[in-house]
This record gives C-alpha cells, structure tokens and sequence, in this order.
C-alpha cells in the first residue's frame, strides 16, 4: 500500500508526462501513485514507472473515477485532473497537515487554480464555501464547503458509499459525496498550500464540450432536484447508481466510432 493515489480520470495524454514530473516534485516525502482511468494507452515515456498505473475504460469520468478508487492501494485518495501540473511540495504540505491536525473522517480541500487564476492570484477562500457560491439549496447546510480537488481516507471515501454514478461527470457528484461526509460530522479543511494549477475550456470550446453538456444538461439538474429536498445529503448508498450499471461507452465524449488516440477526438 502506498501513502496516497492520485486519483485521475483522463484523457489528455500529452499532458500527462508533466502531470507526473511535478508529481513527483509535489510529493517527495510520501510513497504516491498515479491512477490514470482513460481509453487511451499511457505515453512511451511513462510505460514501466512503477508510479504510474493505467485502467483504460471508456466509460463517463464518475465511472471512471468509481473504478480507480477499486484498484487504488493508496491509504489517501486525492482526485485529480490531469490537465493541471502540481505545485511543489504541495502534496508533502497537506499529508503532513493531514496527520498532525485532522480526524480520519475529515477532507482536505486541495486548492486549485484554472482559467484566468491559472496565472493571476489564487482563488479567495470564500469560493470554496458551497451556499454562497451557486449552492443554496434546502438540502445544503450553512457552512458546508466544496473539495472537487478531494484528499481523504480511501476508507471514509468507501464509508460514505463513493460516488453515485447517476452523474456523469465528477463536478455534482463530488459535492453530492463531500456533503454526504459534511452531513455525517467530517470537517472540510482548506489546504496549507495550493494543489494543481489548471488549464479551463470555456464552455464547449476545446475538448469541453460533453463536460459542459453533462454538467448543466444532465448533472445540474439532478443535483438540483435531490438537493430540493432537505434529506438529500443523508439518503442510503443502496439508492445509487453503481458504476457497473453506466455505459460501458460514455456517449458525448466518444460517439459511435471509438477513439484510439486523444488526437482522434
């Protein structure tokens, strides 16, 4: 077992050999590896890293994201998105302050930086909290904070039921899980320093467009209609939608003709 997986539905594979190179500068103290689930095959350069795990699947990135935590033999998950490259000694910083200030039931929001941010200042810390920021629904608490960019225990990760793979991609769904742990008493910690500093398609421009259709044709209004009810955040794994019974082929991304290369898209 290694100290923590970075968990990493992906698709963009010429970024990946600067994903791991500053991986490896984010996280020198501790024992990492990267679980890239993606269709396409890992780049030459990569082949051969013990570090470095692949599973390649078609399938929607909450799907994706359900089948790496599987074979993740990490004791921390952090989840991850690989157009981004880590900074320095960020992973190093939030373990340590993971084990010297935090319960095991609590989560540590890795800070992140995209779009415009990606090269200007950091997000304020008032954007990680949930309610004022677009997330005012009956069945979301004052107080509670977003982690898109989770670290947890791969065991609270478990306990709360993972994701629910009615949601196609991890935006809603990673809310939907760090509500469900906020609901049961875990704490939301902001990370000590920043984790991955992002590129952003806006829109549909880009590779973007079946996350941007998933997310506001699909995920957000599932989301909002769970949410409408009070209860939302403490209702029983048994109600989700497991990965197993997704699309083997996630449609918007991929189509009828299957990809070989992330150049095929």
């Amino acid at each position: 077992m290694v100290d923590v997986t970075l968990l990493t539905p992906a698709i963009r594979t010429p970024r990946w050999k600067s994903f791991y190179e500053s991986a490896k500068k984010a996280c020198k103290k501790y024992e990492f590896e990267i679980m890239f689930i993606s269709p396409f095959k890992l780049p030459e350069e990569l082949q051969g890293l013990p570090e470095v795990k692949l599973i390649q699947d078609y399938g929607c990135p909450s799907r994706a994201t359900e089948i790496g935590v599987e074979a993740a033999t990490g004791t921390f998950l952090y989840n991850c998105v690989d157009d981004g490259v880590f900074y320095e000694n960020c992973i190093d910083d939030a373990l340590d302050f993971f084990n010297s200030k935090c319960m095991d039931t609590d989560i540590i929001n890795m800070r992140y930086r995209e779009s415009t941010h990606a090269t200007r200042d950091e997000f304020p810390l008032s954007y990680w909290e949930a309610r004022p920021n677009g997330l005012s629904f009956p069945g979301v608490r004052e107080g509670w904070k977003i982690a898109l960019h989770f670290l947890m225990k791969k065991n609270l990760y478990q306990d709360l039921g993972g994701i629910d793979c009615a949601f196609e991609y991890v935006n809603h769904s990673i809310h939907d899980l760090v509500f469900r742990a906020q609901a049961k008493g875990s704490v939301v910690h902001m990370s000590p320093t920043e984790g991955l500093n992002c590129t952003h398609y806006e829109g549909t421009t880009g590779d973007h467009a079946p996350i941007h259709n998933a997310q506001l044709g699909h995920d957000e209004p599932l989301f909002r209609q769970l949410y409408e009810d009070i209860y939302a955040s403490v209702r029983h794994p048994v109600t989700f939608t497991p990965w197993h019974e997704c699309d083997a082929v996630w449609s918007r991304r991929f189509g009828d003709e299957l990809p070989l290369t992330y150049e095929d898209l």
